[in-house]
């Protein structure tokens, strides 16, 4: 990809991105915020038509709260997309960094096989694969790269950088040919990171949230290649904490081959009820927030 094919907002946003990376961890991130927080509060001083939505799903989703209850979630939710663009940049410094803490390893001990990394967009989602390739173990993630030119040059470079840190990893285009690599990766017994709160054709397939959602999606094709392979399913995801300071919470596997006695749909529920604990904990950092539309119907 060369420079040319760039608009001239797209070339200025490359070499912000390209400033950013040489930029300490704190102050990348903290550009970020500002300019998420800016960016949200002139979303509110226009009355975006989404707005509305957003007030209306929070409250359907937590019980009443006040309009300003709702907005200073979405000024939160503003500074943690914002750190998370800026974080682009720097992603691959956060790796055995004092940005970055890690609890619940002891889970990937003992396992039987290499397992299902079970997460979400939540926080810093990008360095969700972190847990295990900060000490060298690859992993491969299932890319949803459909995006504006700019927007995917920033995201592959981004990550082959984090890759480098447990080469033999591998980026799983979305396509018609998804499943067969991600079949080979398992046969391989590679560590495949699976995202079960997709959006596709704007509709949010996780998690369900109270909404009759088909069974279908990343939650029913984790639950699929577990039992399988007979892989265990690890849930982990990244909560921001204060600022920059990321913390990578691995917990228990939520299903244990030799253990655990699921139907694949059985399955698909219990991930899917994971994943809407962290929304619902916290909301403000679900990078799909805004786009949540509670009543669209979906498709039989």
């Amino acid at each position: 990809m060369s420079d040319p094919v760039l608009t001239w907002d797209e070339r200025i946003q490359w070499r912000m991105h390209l400033l950013f990376r040489k930029l300490p961890i704190p102050v990348a991130s903290g550009a970020g915020a500002l300019i998420g927080r800016l960016a949200m509060q002139w979303h509110l001083w226009n009355r975006r038509k989404w707005l509305q939505r957003f007030h209306t799903n929070w409250r359907i989703l937590f019980g009443e709260g006040s309009a300003r209850q709702i907005n200073e979630c979405l000024l939160s939710y503003g500074e943690c997309t914002g750190r998370t663009y800026a974080e682009y940049a720097v992603n691959d410094r956060f790796y055995n960094s004092p940005y970055l803490r890690y609890s619940g390893l002891e889970h990937f001990e003992n396992l039987p096989r290499p397992p299902i990394l079970l997460t979400a967009h939540m926080g810093n989602y990008e360095l969700a694969a972190s847990c295990l390739a900060f000490n060298g173990t690859p992993v491969s993630t299932i890319s949803d790269l459909s995006l504006a030119t700019i927007d995917r040059r920033v995201a592959v470079e981004s990550r082959r950088r984090c890759f480098a840190h447990a080469p033999g990893g591998h980026m799983i285009e979305v396509g018609p040919s998804t499943m067969r690599h991600v079949v080979e990766e398992m046969k391989e017994g590679r560590v495949i990171v699976i995202y079960c709160d997709e959006l596709k054709d704007g509709l949010q397939w996780g998690p369900a949230l109270g909404r009759q959602v088909p069974m279908r999606g990343n939650r029913l094709l984790a639950a699929k290649l577990a039992l399988k392979f007979g892989a265990p399913i690890v849930p982990t995801c990244i909560r921001r904490e204060n600022g920059c300071r990321l913390h990578s919470i691995v917990e228990p596997p939520l299903y244990l081959p030799g253990r655990d006695q699921f139907t694949m749909e059985e399955l698909a529920a219990r991930i899917d009820a994971k994943v809407e604990t962290w929304v619902r904990e916290d909301f403000d950092q679900w990078y799909w927030a805004p786009k949540l539309v509670m009543d669209r119907q979906f498709p039989q």
